[in-house]
């Protein structure tokens, strides 16, 4: 191996595009490379590495005409071959990290480039709460596209190929990539002698045996009991399986087998069939006359005993569909895992046959919920039907509510005005975690799923796991609390909710603090995916990307806030929207009795192009144990041309000298973030990272005769409680 630390990039440049099939591969070896084993006192030196013909660049940042060099990661560690080894960052990620355009070079941002000198495979250990994306660029610069990986994993392995070079990156979705290691396998295809042992299942003529590379995935490769030897990759790992859930196949005491040329000894054992309990639900179960599970892989069936409102049903282990016949045309999209060994009990869903359309409501200006209406997502849809409502303003519809609320909101009405009388709405969707009832295809909570408890998605979709997510334009809310409970306490409903996670920590643990610095997650309380939103002294609460919204799309949308708390620790308030916050209370979320971790908390704002505006506002804190401790930052940029700007702002010594960062490599040279007779206990203060702190550049921000923040940042609109 040789190092070569000075060079800028790690590909060839032919200036043709070169098709795989017909590149020629090069001096070609195999390897493995540990961050710790190249690491001197925690530091693994950023440049290209080189294995026979073939180069690893590790990449890091520029900041000061520097490039940053890989550090080790406290308790990130990664299992390579059974060892348990560190993983390493060099700072911030690629500054179009989501869309690379370009093959990276040092300096470009953390990322690894490999260009391999022949066909065969390489994985990538890491450590992320997101996960890797890898882009494919041919030998001329020009892109084929990417893969992602899965999230929660911590290796991912993928095709390579001669006159190819392959970007391994985190996106826009975190900055948190850890890496820890890199193997690169040289395909090598040879005969593998294989004995297949039949221990005591019976063999039905249906049965296949099959197996399938463990990291690439791929075609199946059938197996028969007269199959002696496999022609398969040298150093790959294959799993086994069956198509009958009554044959189990294993190679010794695991369903996965390596490559290494020696006999692969497959025995076939039989499986004893698993009593399935559970109750009917959703209908009178007088009406259920029929209850099967199918089998999603063989399509076996087995029929329930029902009696009353339970079942019971011996079967054999497996994944099965559920059906089920009534005399009132009820269904259930029930799915059940039916485990060996396992206590297995589910609850079959039952609904009305098809979707009941909403009646038309009458038009009323004024509505209760709870009240009129159990939920405001009732309301919502309750308004969207209502018969002859006035367009605009003159169809406004003011609902009040008349109690705490805990649900997940999408207010799809606009012209809604929501009168909280000081009360709140809570829901716990953290990222990371993941539950039973997300829809993965919106993001949003469904009952359904929540019944069903098979499949899982992530608390995110892309609304962070949203708990009020406003859809309507011309939304005005007054004496709300909007509270993400994810980063504070774990509710009862969310304990029965959670499926598993993707995370480092485990939330269900006996005993655990979920407001600890460690289980610190993104959990949106407010999301903006509308135009013209106003909140007048509300509550907007949680820890990372509490107010704000997803994605850099500009649909120019506008916002007010005036005299609301708003609270969190990292980019708290951030996405593409042009706002402006009066008079609100900037209160950072600390970590109770952490005086070090409460001393290195984030950001109040991840702006994006669109202006985020501070006027006359207060930063502080919840006043936990230890929250004088805190120091953090104004903002940092999410993307170029990041804009933001705190005015006549008290920041009571709760920002840093530093008052500002960038998320991505290079971005915060074209960042506008302005800073104009902001104090800290009434002396005055500008930060290092202030790049204009004149009145000049904040001008349009402050109203005159001849200048209003309605027209400059709002496009002319005038909020109710300006």
């Amino acid at each position: 191996m040789t190092i070569s630390a000075g060079a800028s990039k790690a590909y060839i440049n032919t200036g043709a595009t070169i098709p795989i099939d017909d590149v020629s591969g090069g001096d070609a070896e195999s390897f493995t490379f540990i961050m710790d084993d190249n690491a001197e006192g925690g530091v693994v030196s950023t440049g290209e590495y080189h294995f026979a013909d073939s180069t690893l660049l590790l990449a890091g940042e520029t900041v000061n005409g520097s490039i940053t060099q890989y550090t080790v990661k406290d308790d990130q560690t990664v299992k390579i071959d059974g060892r348990e080894v560190n993983s390493y960052t060099a700072g911030k990620r690629h500054a179009t990290a989501n869309d690379i355009p370009v093959i990276p070079g040092q300096g470009d941002g953390t990322l690894t480039v490999f260009t391999p000198a022949d066909k065969g495979m390489m994985t990538v250990y890491f450590r992320s709460t997101a996960f890797l994306r890898v882009w494919d660029f041919n030998a001329d610069g020009s892109r084929n596209g990417y893969a992602d990986s899965d999230a929660g994993i911590t290796h991912y392995s993928f095709s390579v190929a001669p006159g190819h070079s392959y970007v391994m990156s985190t996106t826009g979705k975190t900055n948190n990539m850890f890496y820890a290691g890199y193997k690169y396998l040289v395909n090598e295809k040879i005969t593998n002698p294989i004995t297949v042992t039949n221990v005591d299942a019976t063999l039905s003529d249906s049965l296949v045996i099959s197996a399938v590379d463990a990291d690439l995935g791929g075609d199946e490769i059938v197996i028969t009991t007269n199959t002696e030897s496999l022609e398969l990759m040298k150093g790959h790992t294959y799993k086994l399986s069956t198509n009958d859930g009554a044959v189990k196949v294993l190679c010794g005491e695991s369903e996965m087998f390596t490559v290494t040329g020696e006999n692969v000894v497959i025995s076939l054992y039989g499986v004893a069939d698993e009593l399935l309990t559970g109750k009917i639900t959703g209908t009178d179960p007088a009406t259920v006359t029929g209850l099967k599970f199918t089998n999603m892989m063989s399509g076996v069936e087995y029929t329930a005993e029902i009696s009353g409102d339970s079942y019971t049903c011996s079967m054999k282990p497996g994944e099965y569909n559920t059906s089920v016949e009534t005399t009132n045309g009820g269904v259930t999209y029930d799915r059940v895992s039916v485990r060996t060994g396992a206590e297995n009990v589910n609850e079959v869903y039952v609904e009305a046959a098809g979707i009941k359309a909403m009646s038309a409501v009458p038009f009323k200006s004024e509505i209760n919920v709870p009240g009129d209406y159990d939920s405001l997502n009732a309301a919502s849809d309750a308004i969207l039907a209502m018969e002859d409502r006035p367009e605009g303003e003159a169809g406004r519809v003011t609902i009040n509510l008349t109690d705490d609320l805990f649900e997940q909101v999408v207010m799809a009405a606009p012209y809604v005005t929501l009168k909280g009388n000081e009360h709140s709405i809570s829901w716990y969707y953290g990222v990371g975690t993941l539950y039973y009832s997300v829809d993965p295809a919106t993001g949003l909570y469904s009952e359904r799923l929540a019944r069903d408890r098979y499949s899982s998605a992530e608390g995110n979709g892309s609304l962070w796991g949203g708990v009020f997510i406003v859809r309507g334009n011309n939304f005005l809310a007054e004496d709300t609390t909007f509270k993400n409970t994810y980063n504070y306490e774990l509710t009862e409903a969310e304990k029965t909710d959670i499926a598993g996670s993707i995370l480092s920590v485990d939330r269900l643990a006996e005993g655990v603090d979920v407001s600890a610095y460690s289980f610190k997650e993104r959990s949106n309380a407010f999301y903006i995916e509308a135009d013209n939103i106003e909140c007048y002294h509300c509550k907007i609460l949680s820890s990372q990307d509490t107010l704000g919204r997803n994605g850099s799309a500009n649909n120019n949308y506008h916002a007010y806030f005036r005299k609301c708390v708003i609270g969190g620790n990292v980019d708290y308030i951030c996405g593409e929207f042009a706002a402006v916050f009066d008079e609100c209370e900037l209160q950072w979320k600390t970590y109770s009795g952490d005086a070090k971790n409460n001393g290195k908390i984030g950001y109040i704002a991840a702006p994006k192009t669109s202006p985020y505006v501070f006027r006359n506002c207060t930063i502080t804190t919840d006043g936990a144990e230890g929250s004088d401790a805190v120091s953090g930052l104004y903002g940092r940029t999410w993307g170029a041309n990041a804009n933001a700007s705190f005015i006549n702002t008290e920041t009571n010594g709760y920002i840093s000298e530093t008052g500002w960062d960038q998320m991505s490599a290079g971005e915060f040279d074209s960042a506008i973030f302005n800073e104009y007779n902001n104090t800290s206990s009434g002396e005055e203060m500008y930060t290092a990272g202030c790049k204009n702190k004149t009145e000049e550049a904040v001008k349009n921000y402050i109203d005159t005769d001849e200048i209003n923040v309605t027209e400059t940042v709002l496009g002319g609109w005038i909020p109710v409680h300006y």
